[in-house]
């Protein structure tokens, strides 16, 4: 019965160590409980013996007056033959009643013997039964109470394991939040990057279009005014749309070479525009301004080449 309340009293585990030790503990309270049982029979076995050697006492009994009974029966005869005798002449009757009484002298010494024996053999029995009995009731006592203790330190791990298993889930879910907000941080970063390299890539492409135009109108002084007042004009409306925000100074030089090498393989393509590396020194700074002036968005940056090409329709 201790079995299945200390089963029932046990919390549901939530740990893989822990069930496997609750599993042992309930392995070693069945193994008591077979112990138990087995003090059980042996407790009636002893009963048994003990019944068995209370019938042969009383066997014997019944045979010590059985014997009395016959002693007393040839106690009679011996009182008849001494009256016989007396009337008698003396005749070997007396060495009979001697042997007679010899024989009850010894069948009492045996009776006697047999009584001891008896009961110090019942009294080591029940001792010893006794001793067995109690050393086996002491080890399964012991094993209880031990059983109980590392119940109740089982029971104190598995609180300290649930709140450590709440600790941990709320710093995963924290790290969970962080990690997806870092992603969406270097999402935005690739989404402002993609965005600045058009911007640069339409930036080139009008600078490109500007040399050409400065290359090919260098002998008419005419339109040349009118040319660089069309391109100040282009760059002021480029430079209203601000600075590029919260782009990292590195990224911007390295996207700003890539335009350079491309606008370097164009010059090798166009060998005929020879004149676009004597442009003023206006031009040269007016490009480099608006090469830092472009938005992020590309409606602007398309707006402005837009205006480049009428100008350079104008001019031709």
């Amino acid at each position: 019965m201790f079995v299945q309340v200390a089963l029932v009293a046990l919390a549901p585990p939530t740990d893989h160590a822990s069930q496997r030790r609750i599993s042992l503990l309930e392995d070693e309270l069945r193994r008591a409980a077979r112990n138990y049982e087995t003090f059980q029979h042996g407790r009636d076995r002893l009963h048994e013996t003990t019944n068995h050697l209370i019938d042969e006492q009383r066997g014997t009994e019944r045979s010590g007056l059985d014997q009395a009974s016959e002693i007393a029966h040839l106690q009679a005869e011996k009182d008849v033959q001494q009256r016989g005798a007396s009337n008698a002449p003396a005749t070997g009757a007396d060495q009979q009643i001697g042997d007679l009484r010899a024989q009850v002298t010894q069948q009492n010494t045996e009776l006697q013997d047999l009584d001891r024996r008896l009961d110090r053999d019942r009294n080591q029995v029940l001792e010893r039964e006794l001793d067995l009995a109690g050393s086996k009731i002491d080890i399964l006592c012991t094993q209880i109470s031990n059983q109980e203790r590392e119940i109740d330190d089982l029971r104190d791990t598995l609180a300290t394991s649930d709140h450590s298993l709440i600790r941990v889930r709320d710093a995963l879910r924290a790290s969970a939040n962080a990690l997806t907000a870092a992603r969406s941080d270097d999402t935005d970063l690739t989404a402002l990057r993609l965005e600045q390299a058009t911007a640069e890539a339409t930036q080139d492409h009008a600078t490109r279009e500007t040399a050409f135009l400065g290359s090919q109108h260098q002998g008419s002084p005419d339109r040349d005014e009118r040319n660089q007042s069309e391109i100040i004009e282009i760059q002021d409306e480029g430079g209203d749309h601000g600075e590029l925000q919260g782009t990292d100074q590195s990224e911007v030089e390295e996207i700003q070479d890539d335009g350079g090498d491309q606008y370097e393989y164009d010059e090798e393509e166009g060998s005929d525009e020879q004149g676009a590396d004597k442009l003023p020194a206006s031009d040269v700074e007016s490009q480099a301004l608006s090469a830092n002036a472009f938005d992020h968005d590309q409606a602007p940056s398309s707006d402005s080449d837009g205006e480049t090409r009428a100008a350079l329709a104008r001019s031709q």
